[in-house]
């Protein structure tokens, strides 16, 4: 029966105090997430038909790709608002279709909502919207439908939109796995679960593929050169495509343990677990969550691409399901864990907060900033040259980050290149951004030439305002005075 009313004042306290701690953490991460205007360079919002082709020719999002007017036309905001709700849906239906337990569920769930890689991948709100409303969908959908077609249909929706969030879906079944012995779930979760989940991983890679070839005529998506690609030839590269999964692993274990009191938390939850008799049905659930967690460095084996933190979320969830998705637990079980999840929330929350405090700083001083030097309204110019290199503008962001005691949080992308300067640009109203340390033109050379060859004096301002061509306003970042 659902949500039995515990006899005492203690453990009737217990649980909610720490709800409300759970929920005031992530209150304090979503409050900073909404005050970010200012999303990552090559976010559907900053590009154009062109560069969105040669996105499904890299990538092979053809959902992203068919989508596009409309996801572009989605607010930054309502995106983030939709990208969170719709996973905080998703670890509840989970959670909740094993414990079968509401407040349980919902206190997991907002745990699970604090992962790390959520939040740099929600800072592509355009880009990353259509596939956590499909992460919802699933959940949605799962009671309803035979695992068969379930994997089917959203191995082909998720390769469609963003691939890493199709090896989350198995946690949706946890309750198939509630047999008697662990042998005999194991047996389940191998002859029954696996096939079909491997099955629809298959089918959707090759739909893509088959959409990319008929969009464009390419055989197979081709990887950008940043992948840092390494395809496997022999048991050589294999091997160094092992190391090269398993030092992601540990950079994101690393992450995932920055806080060092996490280590302690996450142990005493399971020493709980155990000394609880619930060794069987942790089983299960630790059985399911090491393949969710382990799926993705696995399959990248073959080309061995650089695995950004933001596609990790699959680790974040495992290991916090591992551990913490109770089984039912006994009365004096879940008093336990319940302050052991507040802990963890509040830590990850922090995290995540300084995370978000970091970029959102960076990006919306440079936009301010650049509209109150910009002499005329910036719509009335035809855009903006930026004639600054990387070094100039990993000093401005250095510069901003000191000056308000902030830092960039290890796991965090890099705001240190000028592609990152152009969509706070965008944001400060200039409709067309050039950045000539990346444009080979002529106009960009002479340009450049020109701004060293008159050698403006360093000050402390951010920006230096070098004049007009052909109605386009020229600014450089200012380099600190000595």
């Amino acid at each position: 029966m659902d949500d039995h009313p515990y006899p005492s004042r203690l453990s009737r306290w217990i649980p909610l105090l720490a709800a409300i701690v759970a929920l005031c953490a992530s209150l304090w991460v979503w409050v900073e997430l909404f005050r970010i205007t200012v999303y990552r360079h090559n976010d559907l919002y900053y590009i154009d038909g062109e560069a969105n082709l040669l996105h499904l020719k890299g990538e092979g999002r053809w959902i992203n790709y068919w989508l596009y007017p409309w996801l572009q036309a989605v607010p930054g905001r309502v995106a983030m608002l939709a990208i969170v709700a719709a996973f905080l849906f998703f670890c509840f239906s989970a959670a909740r279709g094993w414990t079968r337990n509401r407040g349980h569920a919902l206190l997991i769930a907002l745990l699970l909502t604090q992962a790390f890689p959520l939040y740099l991948q929600a800072l592509w709100p355009s880009t990353s919207l259509a596939s956590l409303l499909i992460l919802a969908l699933a959940a949605c959908l799962h009671p309803y439908m035979g695992m068969l077609r379930f994997y089917l249909l959203f191995g082909v929706l998720f390769f469609g939109a963003l691939s890493h969030l199709y090896y989350l879906l198995p946690l949706l079944h946890l309750s198939r796995l509630e047999g008697s012995s662990a042998r005999e779930n194991l047996k389940r979760f191998v002859y029954g679960i696996v096939p079909l989940w491997a099955g629809g991983f298959v089918c959707g890679y090759w739909f893509m593929e088959a959409v990319v070839y008929s969009v464009t005529g390419q055989p197979g998506i081709e990887l950008a050169a940043w992948r840092n690609p390494h395809y496997v030839h022999n048991l050589t590269d294999l091997w160094i495509n092992i190391g090269r999964s398993y030092q992601a692993f540990l950079f994101h274990l690393s992450s995932f343990l920055a806080d060092w009191w996490r280590a302690p938390a996450l142990l005493a939850a399971l020493v709980v677990r155990i000394v609880a008799n619930d060794r069987g049905r942790w089983c299960s659930v630790a059985m399911v969550s090491s393949a969710v967690l382990a799926a993705h460095y696995i399959i990248l084996l073959p080309s061995g691409i650089a695995y950004q933190t933001r596609t990790a979320l699959a680790t974040w969830v495992g290991l916090l399901a591992a551990v913490l998705f109770p089984s039912r637990p006994k009365r004096g079980v879940w008093l336990a864990l319940a302050p052991i999840i507040a802990f963890l929330t509040y830590s990850f929350a922090h995290q995540n907060r300084a995370a978000l405090a970091w970029y959102g700083a960076v990006t919306d001083r440079w936009r301010v900033e650049l509209r109150s030097v910009s002499p005329l309204p910036p719509q009335q110019y035809a855009g903006v040259i930026l004639l600054s290199d990387d070094r100039e503008v990993a000093e401005s962001v250095q510069r901003i980050a000191s000056g308000l005691g902030l830092h960039q949080v290890k796991g965090m992308e890099t705001l240190s290149r000028t592609g990152s300067w152009g969509p706070a640009a965008r944001a400060a109203g200039f409709k067309q951004v050039i950045l000539c340390s990346s444009d080979p033109s002529t106009r960009c050379k002479d340009l450049l030439k020109e701004r060293y060859r008159q050698a403006t004096p360093a000050d402390d301002r951010l920006y230096q305002v070098l004049g007009t061509d052909n109605g386009f306003l020229l600014v450089a970042l200012a380099a600190r005075s000595p």
